[in-house]
């Protein structure tokens, strides 16, 4: 699902992006899944020009976690996020 949401943030259409990933039951989510929409819906909120909520989207458990393949994305969407925040 996240694919698809990028792909609407892509287009130029962030809102829906976030619509699409509203749609998810994050309940059934495994950590590798969640981090990939949480980097999606914070580049869409980053997009509407809400750096704030992209942060707080961005602050997850998994945040802490270093040895993950989507570590490193996460830190750096993050950082970024943080950085458009003023902070």
């Amino acid at each position: 699902m996240a694919y698809i949401a990028e792909t609407e943030r892509s287009l130029g259409n962030p809102r829906k992006g976030l619509e699409t990933i509203g749609k998810v039951d994050q309940s059934k989510l495994k950590d590798a899944e969640e981090v990939e929409l949480r980097i999606v819906s914070a580049a869409c909120r980053l997009d509407l020009g809400q750096p704030d909520a992209a942060v707080v989207t961005l602050t997850c458990k998994q945040l802490n976690n270093k040895e993950a393949v989507w570590s490193e994305r996460l830190q750096t969407a993050y950082k970024n996020a943080l950085t458009a925040a003023g902070r």
